[in-house]
């Protein structure tokens, strides 16, 4: 852990033992290691921390699904931001290459002859207020010309 620390931000970690350096900051720089660092790594292997984190995870998620079964839309009226921190341009490439791949799977078995293919799974991309913004106009637009054309 202390290479990192030494190479990824320049810090000794003699400076927390010592006092020159609050403990919290620490754990702020901690969150800050990459995560093919040694500490991060080392992390990634530990099996408890794994079960913790799957457990909180699992809590979460659980807590998410009844909130997305009551308004499946993109954004929730309470119009929830995702940050967009550590949303890096892998990340969303990857997300789009994953996007793509579940597609052309879908098309295929449906040309193979399957009678309901799988659907393809969005992944989540950050939601800033600009976009929201956006997506009230775009809702208010909608619903001049549905009041326009006489729908309900």
């Amino acid at each position: 852990m202390a290479y990192d620390f030494r190479r990824e931000l320049q810090i000794d970690l003699v400076d927390y033992a010592s006092g020159e350096r609050a403990w919290t900051e620490f754990y702020e720089f901690v969150q800050e290691l990459p995560p093919w660092g040694k500490f991060k790594s080392a992390l990634a292997l530990d099996m408890d921390f794994a079960k913790e984190m799957k457990a909180r995870l699992d809590k979460q998620l659980e807590e998410r699904e009844g909130l997305e079964e009551e308004e499946p839309e993109i954004i929730r009226k309470d119009n929830t931001m995702r940050s967009p921190e550590g949303y890096t341009p892998e990340l969303a490439m990857m997300h789009l290459i994953d996007e793509r791949l579940q597609s052309h799977i879908s098309v295929a078995l449906g040309a193979a002859g399957m009678k309901s293919p799988p659907q393809v799974i969005q992944h989540k991309r950050p939601l800033v207020a600009m976009d929201i913004l956006e997506l009230e106009s775009e809702r208010e637009e909608i619903m001049e010309l549905k009041e326009l054309f006489g729908i309900r």
